[in-house]
């Protein structure tokens, strides 16, 4: 909720419910500029107006440093989750070829029933590792947004083509700039 708007502001009023981005926005005081917040359409509750922002940012970002082609490969981790989610919707809409995973057979019946079709098993290295290879067959991944850990991630790293974009959401087994150099460079031999 706004409690202090700026004399120059339009379309936001004091006491109007708003979302965005801002500095120190978990404070009791947050700054933001008007260009990056917007008044809290109704039809979203205040948990989907507090992750819009940056979920659909975070995709967008990643998206876009991979340059996408129509009808490329990539693959999506967690693909269930908030990211992963917003990232098919974003990948389905630029006309990329989604691969995704998910452990969970609820996740994964979710992920068939919004039209993923290419699904892979989170929860087993092996079982994922021989997944992606029957779908990919003699093709590579142009693009992976990994939140994955351990043989997830060398699985994916294995699997990209050259010149593709690997872009890290998760928080634990992240590769260091090193360890990725060593693998890209015996992915070329």
């Amino acid at each position: 909720t706004l409690s202090m708007v700026a004399h120059d502001v339009t379309g936001l009023a004091r006491g109007e419910n708003a979302f965005g981005f801002a500095y120190a926005a978990l404070a009791h005081t947050a700054l933001g500029a008007a260009t990056h917040v917007q008044l809290h359409p109704s039809a979203l509750s205040f948990e989907q107006g507090c992750t819009l922002p940056s979920t659909w940012s975070t995709v967008h970002v990643a998206l876009m440093r991979m340059q996408p082609l129509v009808a490329c490969f990539v693959l999506l981790q967690a693909t269930a989750g908030g990211v992963g989610l917003v990232s098919a919707e974003y990948s389905h809409w630029i006309a990329l070829r989604v691969m995704s995973s998910a452990g969970r057979p609820f996740k994964q019946q979710h992920l068939l029933s919004r039209g993923i079709q290419r699904l892979l098993n989170s929860r087993d290295g092996g079982s994922f590792a021989y997944g992606i290879a029957q779908q990919l067959r003699y093709m590579r991944l142009r693009f992976v947004l990994n939140s994955l850990s351990n043989d997830f991630v060398s699985t994916a790293w294995a699997s990209t083509a050259e010149g593709a974009c690997f872009t890290e959401v998760g928080k634990r087994g992240v590769w260091n700039s090193a360890r990725q150099i060593v693998a890209v460079s015996h992915s070329l031999y």
